[in-house]
């Protein structure tokens, strides 16, 4: 399979357009453990809801599945849910993804794409031909002008350095999510890397800097925002699942009592070893931040399935001191009022899918 730069176009723009041209769009957030999928179209400035849905990749029946199963789980939702278009942004997981802030002197558009593929292999532990690349600059303050517009200006100044954020993905794993969605008859408009789609879903245009934790099955995302751009991203293995396989384990339950535990009572005290471990990588990721950039994070907010566990957002408020917000990304919709308080509970889970969808349509 031949590949381009438009395969990944745009993948660490978080909030850069490519949108449809009209109709509906889907955003597709295929996970370690299930798929979810949101389909929005636009009228006027707001973001319609027209479907949503999760299924469990469990319920296939094996711990790795092949693209042919995905593809297939895929489409028994697409079935299950009603969507009616086939134009989606799909998600790539951030365990697909190498991301790296890049100094280098300033230059324009034209020379980065000759210099940063030989910047790239500093940092990629990778053959050049086994991934894609994608960068972007990412802008200094407000207040500061381009090194370009100054000299336009008439000013003699030294050229200023700047930064860039790099993006590597395996080529292999474009080639896998297109044979799982050729399969499923779906037409990826764009592919973004997960942490972009859950920021913008989650915070909108918001000039703050702010730490997305993001609790996923298998593992925790804890990624750094910044004026709408993601800067730093860490994963934990630590997830959901190991939530419950600890329950299971101290409460001497079956994994399906154990899970409903959790979802019934919340934070249990056994649980507290596993969230140190997310809090305490948190930690590090405030304060390497507050160190290098000078800048200090102002809020958390909490997206993915262990968002929804009873007082995890005083748990994390306390132990960092900082504002803890459960994200409602459908907030960002308009949907029907009887669904209101589904779509509030079910918000963190389907972020990614929302960002990708929201991108989708142009918003």
């Amino acid at each position: 399979m031949k590949f381009s730069v438009q395969d990944i176009k745009n993948v660490v723009k978080t909030f850069s357009g490519s949108p449809i041209l009209s109709g509906s769009a889907l955003g597709i957030d295929i996970g370690t453990s299930s798929i979810k999928i949101v389909q929005l179209r636009k009228e006027k400035d707001i973001a319609v809801l027209e479907s949503y849905g999760e299924i469990e990749l469990g319920r296939y029946g094996e711990d790795t599945l092949s693209p042919e199963k995905i593809s297939g789980a895929l489409m028994d939702l697409i079935g299950e849910i009603k969507i009616s278009s086939r134009i989606a942004g799909v998600s790539i997981l951030s365990s697909s993804t190498l991301i790296f802030v890049v100094d280098t002197p300033t230059r324009d558009e034209e020379q980065l794409k000759l210099i940063m593929p030989a910047e790239a292999k500093k940092y990629i532990p990778a053959h050049s031909g086994e991934v894609m690349l994608d960068w972007f600059v990412i802008p200094d303050d407000e207040s500061q002008r381009n090194v370009f517009d100054t000299m336009n200006a008439g000013s003699a100044v030294a050229p200023k350095r700047q930064r860039i954020l790099l993006a590597a993905i395996y080529k292999e794993t474009i080639g896998t999510y297109g044979k799982i969605l050729k399969g499923a008859g779906v037409s990826p408009h764009f592919y973004e890397i997960e942490a972009s789609s859950g920021a913008r879903a989650s915070l909108g245009a918001s000039p703050d800097t702010v730490l997305i934790i993001d609790l996923g099955a298998t593992a925790t995302k804890i990624y750094i925002v910044e004026r709408n751009i993601v800067r730093v991203l860490h994963t934990v293995k630590v997830g959901g699942n190991d939530l419950t396989k600890s329950l299971s384990e101290n409460m001497r339950l079956d994994i399906k009592g154990a899970e409903n535990l959790k979802r019934a009572q919340g934070l249990e005290p056994s649980l507290e070893p596993l969230l140190e471990q997310i809090v305490a990588e948190a930690k590090f990721v405030i304060g390497s931040y507050r160190d290098q950039q000078k800048k200090e994070v102002t809020q958390v907010f909490l997206i993915g399935g262990g968002a929804r566990m009873i007082g995890i957002g005083g748990y994390i408020k306390t132990k960092l001191n900082l504002p803890v917000e459960i994200a409602r990304p459908f907030n960002r919709t308009k949907g029907p009022i009887v669904l209101e308080g589904s779509l509030r509970d079910a918000g963190p889970i389907f972020a990614n899918a929302i960002g990708l969808a929201l991108r989708a349509i142009g918003m």
